[in-house]
C-alpha cells in the first residue's frame, strides 16, 4: 500500500479511494465463494470498514464539524449511519456466514455502505475540500493514515463517536482486537483466492 509518506496525497482523495476499496471487497461476495473464502472475506471487509470509520471519526469529522452546525448535523448523519453499520457486523460476526441471515444481512450491509459512501462523496467531502487549505489536507491525509492503521479491527458499535471519548477507547479496543486476531488465521491480501 502506498502512504502519504510516499507522495503527496489530499485528504479527499484518499477517503475516495478508501471507498473504492470497500465497495470493491462488497462487490466480491457472491453465492459461489467457499465457507472459508466468505469468512476471511467478511474479516477483512469488517477490518476495513471499522477502520475507516474510526480513523474518519478521529480525524476528518472533528473538522467537519467546526464549519458549523449545518456542516455538524452531516457529521451527526454520517455517525449515525456508521453506528447502524456496526451494530450489523457485529451481529454478522455471530452467525454463520454461510447462513441465509448472513446473505441477507450482507445485502443490507452493502447498500448501506455505498450509500454512505455516496453520502459522503456529495455532502461532506466538498465542505472537507472547499473549507481546508491544500497543505492542511495533506497533513490530514497523514494524520487519518496513522489513525486507521492503529484502530480497532472490529465493530464496537457502542464506543464513544467523538473526541475526547472515541481516542481513549479506540486505543484499548485495538489492543484487545489485535489479541484478538492474533489466535485467527491471518487473512492474505489474495483473498479470495
Amino acid at each position: 500500500m502506498t502512504t502519504t509518506q510516499d507522495r503527496q496525497v489530499d485528504i479527499v482523495d484518499l477517503l475516495i479511494e478508501d471507498h473504492r476499496t470497500a465497495a470493491e471487497l462488497l462487490a466480491r461476495f457472491d453465492g459461489s465463494l467457499t465457507i472459508e473464502q466468505r469468512e476471511r472475506l467478511f474479516r477483512g471487509l469488517t477490518t476495513t470498514l471499522v477502520q475507516h470509520e474510526m480513523a474518519e471519526e478521529e480525524t476528518i469529522y472533528p473538522a467537519v464539524r467546526e464549519r458549523g452546525p449545518d456542516a455538524a448535523a452531516i457529521v451527526d448523519a454520517r455517525i449515525a449511519e456508521q453506528a447502524e453499520a456496526q451494530e450489523l457486523l457485529r451481529f454478522m460476526e455471530t452467525i454463520d456466514t454461510m447462513s441465509d441471515d448472513f446473505v441477507a444481512s450482507f445485502a443490507k450491509l452493502r447498500a448501506a455502505v455505498l450509500a454512505h459512501a455516496d453520502t459522503e462523496e456529495a455532502e461532506l467531502f466538498p465542505l472537507l475540500a472547499d473549507g481546508t487549505p491544500a497543505a492542511d489536507r495533506e497533513q490530514m491525509a497523514r494524520r487519518y493514515e496513522r489513525a486507521r492503521d492503529r484502530a480497532p479491527t472490529h465493530p464496537h458499535p457502542n464506543a464513544p463517536h467523538t473526541p475526547p471519548g472515541n481516542l481513549v477507547f479506540d486505543t484499548v479496543a485495538a489492543l484487545t482486537d489485535r489479541v484478538r486476531d492474533a489466535f485467527r488465521p491471518a487473512v492474505d491480501d489474495n483473498w479470495p483466492a
